[in-house]
C-alpha cells in the first residue's frame, strides 16, 4: 500500500470518530410515522455513516419523515477500494436512471427535479434548466443551491466556472445576509487553500471551491472520498493570496469556510 493510501485511511478513521450521522439513521426510521418522501433511497455504510444523501437525510429529520436507505458493506476505511467505488457508482447510476422515468412519468417541475436528484445529477440539473431561470435572483440563488447541495463536480469545471461568471446583477444572491457581511469583512488580501490533485495544480486549471482554512483543504487533498476521479492519484494543499475583490463568494453552511474564486492562468 502506498505512504498516500495508508495516511488517508488514518485520517479517515481519524475524522469518523465524529460518527456524524451513524446513531440518528440507524434508529430514525423505526421513530418516524411519515413515510419516506424520495424515490432514492440514502446510501450508508455498513456502520451507517451516509455515503449519499446527507441532504436528503436532513429534510427527513427537520420534516419527521422515516429514512429509507440502501446499505453497502463497507466501512470507512474501505471506501478507496476499486470494488466500493464500482459498486456505488453502480447504485446511484440505477438510481438517476429510476428518478428520470419517474420524473417523466409524473411530471415534475425543474425545481422539483433540482431538489429531489442525487448530489452527483445537481449541477446537471441546473445547466438543464438554466434558461427557465428568467430572474437574476433566481438565477443566482440556483446556482448557489446546486453547487453546494452537490459533489464531484471537477468533470463539469469549465462549466461552472461559466455559469459562476455570468454577467448578470445581483451576484450577490448566491449567499445569505451573514455570509455576505462576513465576505465584505475580510481585509483587502486573502490567503486561501484548496485541496487538489498534482496534476490540477501542474495544470492551473483549478477548481472554484477554496477555504480560508489550511484544515479544510487538506481534509478534501487527503481524505474526502467523493473525490471518485482523482482518488489514485497524488494530491496537495495549493495556496494562494488573492484579493477580497476578486472572491465571487463565501459559504459557512458547511463549516469549510468556503469561497469560491476563479484562477486566471497566468
Amino acid at each position: 500500500m502506498s505512504r498516500q493510501k495508508k495516511h488517508l485511511k488514518t485520517r479517515i478513521k481519524k475524522k469518523r470518530k465524529e460518527k456524524r450521522n451513524q446513531v440518528s439513521i440507524k434508529n430514525f426510521k423505526s421513530n418516524k410515522s411519515k413515510p419516506y418522501p424520495f424515490i432514492n433511497p440514502i446510501i450508508v455504510s455498513k456502520n451507517y455513516t451516509i455515503i449519499d444523501g446527507t441532504h436528503r437525510f436532513d429534510i427527513c429529520i427537520k420534516n419527521n419523515y422515516q429514512v429509507t436507505f440502501i446499505t453497502m458493506n463497507y466501512s470507512e476505511d474501505e471506501m478507496l477500494s476499486e470494488d466500493f467505488i464500482h459498486e456505488l457508482k453502480t447504485i446511484m447510476d440505477e438510481q438517476s436512471a429510476k428518478l428520470e422515468e419517474w420524473f417523466i412519468k409524473n411530471n415534475k417541475s425543474p425545481i422539483s427535479q433540482i431538489v429531489l436528484c442525487s448530489s452527483k445529477d445537481r449541477m446537471k440539473k441546473f445547466f438543464q434548466y438554466q434558461h427557465l431561470f428568467t430572474t437574476d435572483e433566481e438565477y443566482w440563488s440556483q446556482l448557489a443551491y446546486c453547487y453546494n447541495k452537490s459533489n464531484n463536480n471537477y468533470s463539469l469545471i469549465t462549466e461552472i466556472k461559466r455559469a459562476f461568471s455570468v454577467k448578470r446583477d445581483k451576484r450577490e444572491c448566491l449567499m445569505n445576509k451573514n455570509d455576505i457581511s462576513f465576505l465584505n469583512g475580510l481585509p483587502e488580501s486573502v490567503t486561501i487553500y484548496r485541496g487538489m490533485s498534482v496534476k490540477e495544480a501542474e495544470s492551473s486549471d483549478f477548481g472554484i471551491s477554496w477555504s480560508l482554512k489550511k484544515e479544510v483543504a487538506e481534509k478534501f487533498a487527503n481524505e474526502y472520498f467523493h473525490n471518485y476521479d482523482t482518488r489514485n492519484q497524488a494530491h496537495i494543499v495549493k495556496e494562494l493570496t488573492v484579493k477580497k475583490s476578486d472572491l465571487i463568494a463565501y459559504y459557512s453552511d458547511r463549516d469549510e469556510e468556503e469561497v469560491i474564486y476563479i484562477h486566471q492562468a497566468a
